[in-house]
């Protein structure tokens, strides 16, 4: 019987550094990331807002003052608004669970067996799934808004100390450089204002539309659908 060819493998020490090296940085990314967003969320907040902090400023308003004025009154127009629609969005919020619940003990009674134990897991308890989903829901809105919060402070620190944080970027940015680069910063700036601006115009007319042909068309849960 003839003998197999063998071949060896030489794995060097360098290449195995640089799959433990990328490994980590994987792992990383994957802790970090939640992290990165929310401060990139934050700084474009800061960027959208800074016209108006701006404008404050050439009024001689303190710049800390302005930041402030300005995110409190972001805040205020947001809880306000949540104010003023929370009793409508509770109530169809709870409209919605029923249905859901009716929908899940339909499925439980008219689909076969197998069917059912693919559609509705939890079969034996119609409601089970519909509870642990409002758990998830509850626990997801919870989470939101400790972000939220954070992001909150996060985009009154970038409002307050943005130019200081510019200036400590800019500087280690090569000198023959350092003007196009102060050039990028103003555009970018513009960009992102221009979007927010017209991402938040869409959005207001988008959510008007579908309200009101859903309150038109007698949709159940209507204000609730045209936020989500």
């Amino acid at each position: 019987v003839a003998e197999l060819p063998t071949r060896a493998f030489d794995i060097r020490f360098r290449a195995l550094l640089k799959v433990i090296a990328a490994a980590a940085l994987v792992w990383l990314w994957l802790t970090v990331y939640p992290i990165v967003l929310l401060v990139i969320v934050a700084v474009l907040m800061a960027v959208t807002v800074n016209p108006a902090v701006c404008w404050l400023e050439r009024r001689r308003w303190p710049r800390w003052v302005a930041s402030l004025a300005v995110s409190v009154l972001l805040l205020a127009l947001t809880i306000g608004l949540l104010w003023m629609t929370w009793s409508s969005l509770s109530e169809q919020a709870r409209l919605l669970l029923a249905r859901l619940n009716a929908s899940e003990q339909q499925l439980d009674r008219f689909l076969p067996q197998w069917l059912r134990d693919m559609v509705v897991p939890n079969a034996g308890s119609a409601g089970s799934s519909v509870a642990s989903y409002s758990f998830r829901v509850a626990q997801s809105a919870a989470t939101a808004v400790g972000v939220a919060f954070l992001g909150f402070i996060l985009m009154i620190y970038f409002l307050i100390e943005g130019r200081t944080t510019c200036d400590w970027l800019l500087a280690f940015v090569p000198l023959r450089y350092r003007s196009r680069a102060e050039q990028t910063l103003i555009e970018s700036e513009r960009v992102v204002v221009a979007y927010a601006v017209g991402n938040g115009i869409t959005s207001i007319v988008a959510f008007a539309f579908t309200w009101v042909v859903l309150w038109w068309l007698d949709v159940p849960a209507a204000l609730l659908l045209a936020v989500m």
